[in-house]
């Protein structure tokens, strides 16, 4: 691993003009908001802050690379969409595109376009993806599965832990 400190060759921050700390290795990194972030997607991180607006039905899924976002993404999608998508319908878009395509990463969409509107862009629900932690995103509202039922997306192995009218 490489590490470069500001002053000493780290490169400027997209959009901020101030160096950061910076990270070779697998991809290059960026120390921001005390997290690493990809170097090629800061910039779209930078935009999703600060133009995203975030809606009562959106699905965000949070994870790390490489801690199954794939699988997560598809069982995600699946259970969201299972009213126009049935399971066993043959034309099922995860039968014939990859969960990526399926779920876009937040991250990559305001890359690409820092002035983009997602309400145009996808469809309520709207599934969306980041590896960035949702703390870095200071403007959404998060629903904590451990607290609150309308934030219960997965099972709680530990049933303490489970809202009370989950528990069994």
């Amino acid at each position: 691993m490489t590490y470069v400190q500001s002053g000493r060759g780290g490169k400027p921050c997209p959009r901020r003009g101030r160096t950061h700390i910076f990270l070779t290795h697998w991809l290059p990194c960026r120390l921001y908001g005390g997290f690493w972030v990809f170097e090629d997607w800061l910039p779209g991180t930078i935009a999703a802050q600060q133009h995203m607006v975030s809606r009562d039905d959106d699905v965000l899924v949070t994870a790390l690379p490489k801690s199954g976002v794939t699988w997560l993404k598809s069982l995600v999608f699946a259970v969201v969409r299972c009213g126009t998508h049935p399971p066993a319908d043959p034309t099922h878009p995860l039968r014939r595109t990859n969960p990526h395509d399926c779920v876009e990463f937040l991250e990559e969409i305001y890359a690409q376009n820092r002035e983009v509107d997602l309400e145009a862009l996808l469809s309520p629900p709207r599934i969306l993806s980041i590896h960035t932690p949702y703390s870095v995103l200071t403007k959404i509202e998060v629903v904590n599965p451990l607290t609150e039922e309308s934030g219960m997306a997965c099972s709680i192995p530990v049933p303490e832990q489970r809202p009370p009218s989950l528990r069994k």
